[in-house]
């Protein structure tokens, strides 16, 4: 309600960021270079899950799912297993 993740009786229980709101933050507010805050939302979480082998970098063989961003961190494209999911191009 009114942009916030709360239980019934009003106590917080979460956030509505969306990701690339997160990767904006970190960017900015924290001073990490974009590659950096994109590779903290994308290689890193993958590592921990134990799927790097198929998600969080491009590269041969892995599953084609991504998003494109550009400098300001807006969504312009996404793709999920090689299809395209969203676009604003």
């Amino acid at each position: 309600k009114d942009g916030r993740a709360t239980l019934a009786d009003g106590t917080i229980a979460g956030s509505t960021a969306t990701m690339d709101q997160c990767v904006r933050n970190v960017n900015e507010q924290v001073d990490v270079s974009l590659p950096e805050a994109v590779e903290m939302a994308s290689l890193n979480p993958a590592r921990a899950m134990g799927f790097a082998d198929r998600r969080g970098s491009i590269a041969v063989g892995k599953d084609a799912s991504l998003t494109v961003i550009d400098e300001d961190v807006n969504v312009c494209l996404a793709m999920v297993k090689g299809e395209i999911v969203y676009s604003n191009l």
